[in-house]
Formats: structure tokens, sequence, C-alpha cells
């Protein structure tokens, strides 16, 4: 809104665009160009407006990106003919000195982090040009206004240019913001296109590039989809499984799968239909236990990857479904006693038990 506003009056006064919006003024007498973290401080309050983010907002903030793109240009131009500040004046400047730690607080506000540690330094306060920050801010603005198509197409074009030397190169938060986009989509692509993305940061890591090296959270959004899906996709969860099995032989513990993400493929097995989900329910159990056991300390068990576990069982057809799942109350039972408080039962653990046994024929 009124920060916004603002930074409007700033492009203004500092000849960037005139009062209709389009082409340049004058000038102020001062150097008030917007820098880098003016924008950037803008595009963070926008991502994290209480309003929904609507196609108004959406095209404000890519008309911003599209302006730092046009002024990083201008400023790359006069350096090639030889001006070390190029948007500067030879004007007393210390009014438009930024206070950085500020603007650090405000691009990690709600406890977002975009990325880009590099590019905190004192020059970037002396440019307008979009950095890694306002790529990966934007992307979460596209993913928010449920626009993961215009997200892909901005990922793209920063796959493209910095891989002709030029603008900013993606990192693994751009490319696992527009797998969340996608994730969240009521596309009948979602899951398609999720498993294209996760295929292109692999492979652009495998090449060298450890910067989109796919994480976990790159792991368990693509998952995710895959669950949406799995209903017309039956083939999602031997997909999805697949997956894990990739990312289970990392070494580091931030790339391997956790709880969360098994519990998303027990899901996605259910979604399925598939006569052999609550068999694969209860052997994901014993798998987690077991890396558990082995020091993998993102493995521990929980209620919750049991109580989804119980509830494929009592959804399913087996003719002994309320008794398997009873048997999976009676462990979490006996885990807590023997100490383990993060495997207590809750009131959703009994109840899927009672509704087993109400849709069992014995």
């Amino acid at each position: 809104g009124r920060a916004c506003d603002v930074l409007d009056v700033m492009l203004r006064l500092g000849g960037v665009l005139d009062e209709g919006g389009v082409g340049a003024t004058a000038g102020y007498e001062f150097d008030v160009v917007p820098r880098n973290k003016h924008f950037n401080v803008v595009l963070a309050l926008m991502a994290h407006s209480n309003r929904r983010l609507d196609e108004e907002t959406l095209g404000r903030a890519r008309w911003y990106v599209d302006v730092m793109e046009r002024l990083g240009k201008e400023e790359r131009e006069r350096e090639r003919d030889g001006d070390e500040f190029p948007m500067r004046r030879d004007l007393p400047q210390t009014h438009n000195e930024v206070p950085s730690e500020n603007f650090l607080m405000l691009e990690e506000r709600d406890g977002e982090h975009y990325g880009g540690e590099h590019n905190r330094n004192e020059m970037s306060l002396k440019s307008s040009a979009p950095d890694i920050v306002t790529y990966n801010t934007f992307l979460n603005i596209a993913a928010k206004a449920g626009q993961p198509e215009m997200a892909e197409e901005v990922l793209e074009g920063m796959i493209e240019r910095s891989s002709a030397g030029e603008g900013v190169k993606p990192d693994s938060f751009s490319f696992n913001t527009v797998l969340s986009a996608w994730s969240k989509s009521k596309s009948p692509i979602r899951s398609r296109k999720t498993e294209e993305i996760l295929h292109r940061m692999q492979e652009m890591a495998d090449n060298g590039d450890s910067d989109v090296r796919p994480d976990r959270a790159s792991l368990t959004t693509v998952i995710s989809a895959m669950t949406s899906s799995a209903r017309h996709d039956r083939m999602a969860p031997i997909k999805a499984e697949r997956i894990v099995e990739r990312m289970e032989a990392n070494k580091e513990s931030a790339l391997r799968p956790d709880t969360i993400t098994y519990t998303s493929l027990i899901k996605c097995w259910s979604q399925s239909g598939r006569p052999r989900a609550a068999d694969r329910a209860e052997e994901m159990i014993r798998h987690v236990h077991q890396r558990y056991d082995e020091g993998h300390a993102e493995c521990k068990p929980d209620s919750t990857i049991y109580n989804v576990a119980m509830d494929v069982l009592a959804k399913s057809e087996a003719p002994d479904k309320a008794e398997r799942a009873e048997a999976i109350l009676n462990r979490m039972q006996d885990h807590y006693y023997a100490g383990n408080v993060d495997l207590a039962p809750d009131t959703n653990s009994f109840s899927t038990v009672i509704q087993a046994w109400a849709r069992s024929s014995n």
C-alpha cells in the first residue's frame, strides 16, 4: 500500500518515470533513484501482505522487477563507459544511505528467508539491479497469487540469462518456490510439472551447480503434488518411492527424506487406492524405525506417521484391518510407556481404531 506509493514517488523524483508511469522526467535535484534494497523491502512487504495477493498486486510486483532490470541494464552500460557508480550524481548522498540491518529484518519477516547472502553487502546499496533476493521474493508473490506459470516463466528466464553469463543464477529456494506453486495449484498437470522441475534441479546439480541440489523440501513438495494426483495416476506412489530411494543415498542429512517425507509417501499410497496401500503403510512404519535406529536422526517416528498409517488401514478393504490398526495403536502405547513421548497416542489415534472396527466385518 503506502510503501509502494512512497517507492513510486522515489521513481518519479529520480526521473525513472513520469506522472503517468511511463518514461523519464528531468529528475529531482538530488539522487533519490531507489536502490536494490528499497525495491526488495517493498516486494517483501507485498509478499507478506495480509490481503489476498490478486492480479493487481502481482502485476505491480512484476513491474517493479522489470524497472529494476532496466535500471540494472543502464548501470552496466554506463559502467562499460567508465562510470564507477553510474546511478550516483556528484551531490551529497548521506540521506540516501540505507541501514542494511533494517532491510535484512524486513526481508526475513515472518520467518521467510530469500537467500542470497553474497548479495548482502554495501555495494548492493549503490545498485538498483535485481539480485537473488529480488527474484526469490517475486517468485514467492507469484506462488501466493496462484500463478505457477508466471513463477516458472521467471525461473526459466533466470536460468537462461545466467547460462549466458548475465543476470542472476537461481538457487534451491528459487526452484522450491516454483515447486510449491505448482504443488498447490489446481492444475491437472501439477504432478508432472513438479516432477519435471525436480528432474531439472537434479540435472543441474549433477552438472556441478550445487546451489540447486534438491533438498528435503523439494522432495516433500513433489510427493505432495503426486498425492493430489494419485487418484488419477495410480503409478504416483511408485514414482514417489523411486524419488525417496534416490534421496536416501545422500550423505547430507538435509538432503535426505525425513519423517514428514515418509508420512507424505504413505498418504500418496492411500490416495492411489491401490490394494497394497495398507501393507506399504505398515512397512513404511518399520522402515522409518529402522532408519532411525541406524542413526538417521531426521527419521525419528512420531504420532503423525502412526496416525496416517492407521487411517490407511481403517479405510482399506483388508479383512483384518481393525486388528492391524489396533496393533499399531498398541505399539504406540508401548513406545510411550517406554519413555518415547513423541509416540503418545492422541484422540485421533483412538478414533481411527474405533472407525476401523466399525468398518470391519468381524
